[in-house]
């Protein structure tokens, strides 16, 4: 193969790493992987890591010795990267999305379908070249933390940060100050995120919950239950999703409060053939403790024997196990006290969280490990209560929980406000099942196919409709087919700015252009005649793929997330200024070994 055609050739290496590969921050500054060097990005001083042995077999890096790279010769190089890699993950924007194809390993005929743009990203682990691969990764991490922060974006934050990178270096290539282009696009930044977060409206009803579902994951069906979902449990609503072999799309919704845990004991169950223990009006002992000895459980038992009136307990800890676990089970398999055994998923913070809402759900005390309290001064007030509770191989659940209902919303209010702190898709979305527990509703998305790349598939898809939604309830929504994006202009426009500060402002104001020009170009349109036709028609309307028309987005029902339109502008502007303005990269030949991308 000459020597050209393999530089431009994307690596995978799906299948050779045993652990997910992600990027992540050190000392608050960006860390990427790279192949098998580390590089140092001197304006940054960040530094990344990546294993080595990921490379396809024959592939050999450029670089032979460890070197340092300067001024055009280190931009262009992580400007063709960054463009490699950006070209791919535009391919999965709009309706019309490509599907790419990645081979799995070497000389298998197995492919697997990718549409998702972070997924997309998460396979690419390097470039041939080594300033390439530096741009590229910058890129790939650029993509990861967006779906990081608000779950979907990565591939609109992609192209973003590609026709950024591209202005900027040909100003620069003329002489334009780097540092004044980056003030003037920090400038245009904030101010078209002013106006998009301006244009966003809540996110209310079903036919506008389903509209951005099914924008997100390019199933209609799949979007119409979600947003049927999201309208009966309102936004604080918890999903869980469910996989079934075979073709099958369902809801299901749970009343009651529903905890990730399950029995400790087979011996436990009340319904063998379906595996399930149910108990009536039980008194409920909540703890954070791991039960060995029979004499912590033993003062427990005798009390509910003697006070309890019949009524059978629930015992919740974080482990049951030896002795303790065989007094419960002897107590009840010889029917003493009809009892059962459960723990909860989750470790450390996340565990108590979930053992301290249990209790409060059911009105007991949640006994902590370090309360120093001795199970003999338990009494039946200490333990919750509730009307029925259902117990699984996967999941708790109490219907009509004795817990203060005072109490409850006062917990629900400051989980509110944590949820509205969130930093992070994944911090806010533990923070909606806290408050999903404490009676938002639960509801089952149930999901099947009849291969297992398929079922992922599905369920990939089902994950992004469900993060999208979420994330609209609280960011707003915008029209869509980068409409809002095109809307912004004129508080661009307005940005006062002269010389080199007026060229940052004008990177940003041609980048606004760009994911409606992918979105067309995806589609089969011409990307200019899209974008003017749009541009002449008013700020709400857009290319619409489906239709190939020029059509306003709101009335099409196509939308998007304000929190994710902002978000992916933001990051883009950030990632591009800090390439633009980097003198130099040192390569290293040998990295340190790491296992996180």
């Amino acid at each position: 193969m000459p020597a050209g055609r393999q530089r431009s050739t994307l690596s995978s290496a799906a299948n050779t790493l045993p652990f997910p590969r992600e990027c992540r921050l050190q000392n608050h500054q960006p860390a990427f992987c790279l192949a098998v060097h580390t590089c140092a990005i001197i304006g940054r001083r960040s530094r990344s890591r990546r294993l080595p042995g990921c490379l396809p077999a024959g592939w050999e890096p450029s670089m032979e010795r460890p070197s340092v790279v300067f001024g055009e010769t280190a931009s262009r190089g992580m400007l063709r990267g960054a463009g490699q890699l950006a070209d791919l993950l535009g391919l999965t924007l709009g309706p019309s999305q490509g599907h790419v194809l990645l081979a799995k390993d070497a000389g298998s005929e197995r492919y697997e379908r990718i549409t998702d743009g972070a997924t997309l990203a998460r396979r690419i682990i390097a470039l041939p070249g080594a300033t390439e691969d530096v741009g590229a990764m910058l890129l790939r991490q650029l993509a990861w933390r967006v779906r990081q922060r608000v779950g979907d974006g990565s591939a609109t934050a992609a192209v973003l940060a590609q026709s950024m990178l591209a202005d900027g270096q040909r100003f620069i290539a003329a002489g334009a100050n780097p540092m004044l282009l980056r003030k003037g696009m920090e400038l245009a930044t904030a101010a078209a995120v002013r106006a998009i977060q301006a244009m966003a409206e809540p996110l209310a009803g079903q036919e506008r919950m389903a509209a951005l579902a099914t924008a997100a994951c390019g199933d209609p069906e799949l979007g119409r239950i979600v947003g049927e979902i999201y309208e009966t449990l309102g936004p604080e609503g918890v999903v869980n999703i469910q996989e079934f072999m075979g073709p099958y799309l369902d809801r299901e919704y749970i009343e009651g409060s529903r905890f990730r845990g399950t029995f400790t004991s087979r011996f436990f169950l009340t319904d063998a053939n379906h595996r399930l223990i149910q108990l009536l009006r039980p008194f409920i002992f909540v703890s954070d403790w791991n039960l060995r000895d029979v004499a912590q459980v033993q003062p427990l038992l005798e009390l509910v024997l003697r006070q309890g009136e019949g009524r059978p307990l629930l015992v919740v800890s974080a482990s049951q196990e030896g002795p303790a676990l065989a007094a419960l089970l002897a107590n009840h398999q010889k029917g003493v006290l009809q009892c059962a055994g459960v723990t909860l998923k989750g470790v450390g913070d996340d565990l108590r969280a979930a053992l301290d809402d249990l209790a409060l759900v059911t009105g007991g005390r949640f006994v902590f490990r370090d309360a120093a309290l001795d199970p003999r001064d338990l009494t039946l007030a200490d333990l919750g209560q509730a009307a029925r509770v259902e117990v699984d191989e996967d999941h708790t659940t109490v219907f009509a929980g004795a817990g203060d209902r005072k109490a409850v919303r006062q917990r629900v209010l400051a989980l509110r406000q944590q949820m509205a702190e969130a930093q992070d898709v994944e911090e806010a979305q533990k923070v909606r099942e806290r408050l999903g527990r404490l009676g938002s509703g639960i509801a089952i998305l149930k999901i099947g196919a009849l291969t297992e790349k398929e079922r992922e598939r599905r369920r990939a898809q089902a994950e992004e409709a469900v993060r999208v939604v979420a994330t609209g309830q609280s960011g707003g929504v915008v029209p869509g087919g980068g409409a809002a994006f095109l809307a912004a202009e004129p508080a661009v426009r307005a940005v006062p700015a002269e010389g080199d500060l007026a060229l940052g402002v004008a990177i940003i104001l041609r980048a606004l252009e760009e994911p409606m020009r992918r979105i067309a170009a995806n589609a089969g349109m011409e990307p200019s005649v899209a974008v003017a036709r749009a541009r002449a028609c008013g700020p709400e309307w857009a290319f619409e793929a489906r239709s190939g028309e020029i059509a306003n987005m709101r009335t099409a029902g196509v939308l998007d997330s304000g929190s994710v339109c902002t978000a992916a502008l933001e990051m883009a502007a950030s990632m591009a200024a800090m390439v633009l303005t980097t003198g130099a990269i040192v390569l290293h030949r040998k990295p340190e070994l790491s296992t996180e991308p």
